[in-house]
């Protein structure tokens, strides 16, 4: 089983802005021995994933992946302020690099950013000529521009994190989240990660609390277009990473195991180009 979605870090305040004062678990180093400890062995390998807005977060990563055999492919941060070309000179020396992010749900106005940014439009469009993977971090808030940019960007993968973070606010909510997930299916190069929800369900969610969203979207996308990742040690700050794994095997008991192997491993192998 792949996990496609890992972070790992030193902490300090300055760079992890994000983590509050009241997420202990989230305040302290995060390296890839502590996942080997926790996963009994049930995950065979990782996706690291940038948690730092900055170039030297890939070498970190790229570090701890020729350390670390459980880490199979990085998914580095992006400058699309900066020079393309040079980020993808030095991109195309780590096989290990699979593709990039950009933390787009921090800025002022996400959904602009997704549609007038000309960094991110040229930066895109370069990311996939060289077949890289593009991972699309916003909230449901964000999906109608989601869908501008996926529609624009077609000539390789693009991944959307989290299910597009979903509100679990109201029953309208949701019923707006999947008119325009449907949207997305409908684009064939779209792939959607069922990670981070526990984050966004809150500290008492369950594997019930997570079912529709998953029954959703394995209708839509097919178990060739879906990815898992336990959105780690994130998700820590709510639920253990037993939990997560249990919560999965409950989310898929009603589904056919060549089904559940293709995205816990055939799919993230395709897709990452493992």
């Amino acid at each position: 089983m792949i996990d496609t979605h890992v972070h790992f870090w030193h902490y300090n305040h300055d760079e992890f802005p994000w983590i509050g004062e009241d997420q202990a678990a989230l305040r302290q180093n995060r390296l890839p021995g502590d996942l080997t400890a926790l996963n009994a062995g049930r995950i065979t390998g990782a996706i690291a994933v940038q948690a730092r807005p900055m170039l030297s977060e890939n070498d970190f990563l790229l570090q701890l992946a020729q350390a670390n055999p459980i880490i199979k492919g990085v998914i580095g941060w992006f400058d699309f302020d900066a020079g393309i070309e040079p980020q993808l000179e030095t991109a195309g020396g780590h096989a290990m690099i699979k593709g990039f992010r950009h933390l787009i749900q921090d800025e002022p106005q996400p959904s602009l950013y997704l549609t007038e940014h000309q960094g991110l439009q040229q930066g895109v469009q370069a990311i996939q000529q060289q077949h890289y993977i593009y991972e699309v971090l916003a909230h449901q808030a964000d999906l109608p521009a989601v869908i501008k940019f996926c529609a624009r960007h077609d000539k390789h993968w693009l991944v959307i994190d989290h299910l597009c973070k979903p509100a679990f606010s109201s029953p309208s909510a949701f019923d707006w989240w999947l008119l325009h997930m449907r949207k997305l299916a409908a684009l064939p190069h779209v792939v959607v990660k069922i990670s981070g929800l526990v984050t966004e369900a809150g500290p008492h969610a369950t594997a019930a609390d997570l079912q529709p969203y998953v029954d959703e979207v394995w209708a839509l996308f097919g178990p060739e277009r879906l990815l898992w990742g336990s959105d780690w040690p994130v998700s820590s700050a709510t639920h253990s990473y037993s939990s997560l794994l249990t919560y999965w095997k409950d989310n898929t008991s009603d589904r056919q195991q060549a089904e559940i192997h293709r995205v816990e491993l055939a799919t993230p192998v395709k897709i990452y180009q493992l």
